[in-house]
């Protein structure tokens, strides 16, 4: 499981929408952990902290793990099927 960077950009609030994410990777403007990412579609899938960098003053320090598990958290929750948060739980 992971998350688009893309995604990820505008739920952050880096970005007003994911186009705009989009062309902020294909100018080379968006670095993770000091290398530039230009593939619009690059999904963050590993359970560690990040720094991302959009142009010379936007700096985010991001924690994957916290993000994606807050994404499954809501998506049980609109589902409704009596799943237990703790059945998720990391090990």
């Amino acid at each position: 499981t992971g998350i688009t960077l893309t995604t990820l950009i505008k739920e952050k609030g880096l970005t007003e929408s994911t186009s705009q994410a989009i062309r902020l990777i294909e100018q080379g403007a968006v670095k993770l952990d000091g290398e530039k990412i230009m593939d619009k579609n690059f999904v963050l899938k590993d359970e560690k902290q990040f720094i991302l960098q959009i142009g010379k003053k936007k700096l985010v320090k991001l924690d994957v793990y916290k993000i994606v598990w807050k994404k499954l958290q809501y998506l049980l929750t609109k589902l409704g099927d009596g799943i237990e948060f703790a059945d998720f739980e990391r090990r």
